[in-house]
């Protein structure tokens, strides 16, 4: 049986240029306040600490899971959706699923 992601907990090391979820997690609290999915990890996570959304380095932890690349884009965008209702992050704006298509 294939996983979409490999079970057990999302890594804190620098991510890969490759397709997976990613989450900020708060240092203080714990609490996942903004989770994702993109077509390249360690471009998505320069995105957001140079953004204009209160997360960076300094207060949150990116935590990410690679994802197994037999799997598509849309099986990618609808495991975020799931996890943006499960988590319901603080600083999603959407329920996931709505940027721009990558590959």
């Amino acid at each position: 049986m294939a996983y979409l992601y490999k079970p057990g907990r999302p890594s804190k090391q620098p991510p890969p240029e490759k397709p997976g979820e990613y989450r900020w997690i708060n240092k203080e609290t714990g609490a996942v306040d903004y989770y994702g999915e993109t077509n390249n990890l360690k471009r998505r996570q320069y995105q957001h600490e140079r953004s204009d959304k209160p997360v960076s380095s300094e207060t949150h932890d990116f935590a990410w899971k690679q994802a197994d690349a037999r799997f598509s884009v849309d099986a990618r965008r609808e495991h975020e959706r799931q996890k943006i209702e499960q988590h319901q992050p603080k600083l999603n704006q959407r329920e996931g699923g709505a940027g721009r298509k990558g590959k």
